[in-house]
């Protein structure tokens, strides 16, 4: 299922027109990625928690002959929630 897909499928179920079910639908993603960002996550009940993690690069600098050690990319973690996994199994 795509964007537009869930849009539809908003629209039907809570009887929006399509317009307002597309603002819901990105209220909600654009809440959910501002919350992963943070430092607790964003964690829905029934569904799973998003959790966003850093990564550290290692680099050598062949001046000095040390190591150092910098914050890379950073990762969005997903776990689901037992119930979620029950559903999808």
């Amino acid at each position: 299922m795509n964007k537009t897909q869930l849009i539809n499928w908003v629209s039907r179920q809570t009887k929006l027109n399509k317009t307002d079910a597309a603002n819901a639908v990105n209220s909600t993603l654009t809440g959910i990625m501002r919350g992963s960002k943070s430092r607790e996550g964003a964690r829905l009940a029934g569904f799973g928690s998003f959790k966003c993690t850093a990564e550290k690069t290692r680099t050598y600098n062949r001046r000095t002959k040390r190591y150092t050690w910098k914050t890379g990319t950073k990762n969005v973690q997903f776990s689901a929630n037992k119930s979620y996994r029950d559903f999808v199994n």
